[in-house]
């Protein structure tokens, strides 16, 4: 696997996140028209739950791609030679503290939170850029558009996979608006991380256009 393949990866997962939300607001229509049957309803569960997962992961792994090309490394190396033990990526051996702490390209044991990416906190890798720019999650501050995406955002991990009720989560609002506007909300930090940190085309700056017309 080659670092490249993140970006790949992250576009991957765009794609199908967007065929995902039509999918939720054609749903949505027939909720508003009273026509919405039972099997309607667990297939608008189903729908969230991976449209919630994926999103994430559209963040994370373009996260990595831009990491990795702000370290300047050749696209053409493998990741497991790029990962020598202290090479800062978005995944903490170490909660604890934020001195010493290391992050792996090889992630085995996926554990990590979105709430957890910090490398472009740091001055010498693109921290400016952040700031001049202002893209949240990026720069340290770590705060969405409202308390509800909020929570959603803090809320994902690996483990989102594995879950299959989210009314159980406290506090967490977990519906079609709320998922929906985090998934653009990820779309558009993407999208300024590819004109400002990677800048590069990619295909969040292309799908970010739509986003008006694919909102609930």
């Amino acid at each position: 696997m080659v670092y490249s393949d993140y970006k790949a990866a992250a576009e991957r997962h765009l794609e199908t996140c967007f065929e995902l939300v039509q999918a939720i607001i054609k749903l949505e229509k027939k909720k508003h028209r009273g026509s919405l049957s039972s099997n309607d309803t667990k297939r608008q569960k189903h729908i969230l739950e991976n449209l919630y997962y994926l999103s994430g992961y559209m963040l994370e792994c373009l996260y990595g791609y831009a990491m990795c090309k702000q370290d300047n490394y050749p696209q053409a190396d493998q990741v497991n030679s790029l990962d020598n033990g202290g090479y800062k990526l978005c995944f903490k051996h170490n909660k604890r503290g934020r001195l010493n702490v290391s992050y792996s390209l090889q992630r085995p044991q996926h554990k990590m939170s979105l709430s957890e990416l910090s490398f472009f906190d740091d001055v010498s890798n693109g921290y400016q850029i952040a700031i001049n720019q202002n893209i949240p999650l990026i720069h340290g501050n770590r705060v969405l558009s409202n308390p509800s995406i909020q929570k959603l955002f803090e809320n994902w991990s690996a483990y989102e996979r594995y879950k299959i009720n989210h009314d159980n989560t406290p506090n967490l609002s977990f519906n079609s608006k709320n998922i929906i506007d985090l998934f653009w909300e990820i779309v558009d930090i993407c999208a300024k991380i590819s004109k400002h940190i990677i800048r590069e085309i990619t295909l969040f700056r292309r799908i970010i256009k739509k986003r008006n017309q694919n909102s609930i």
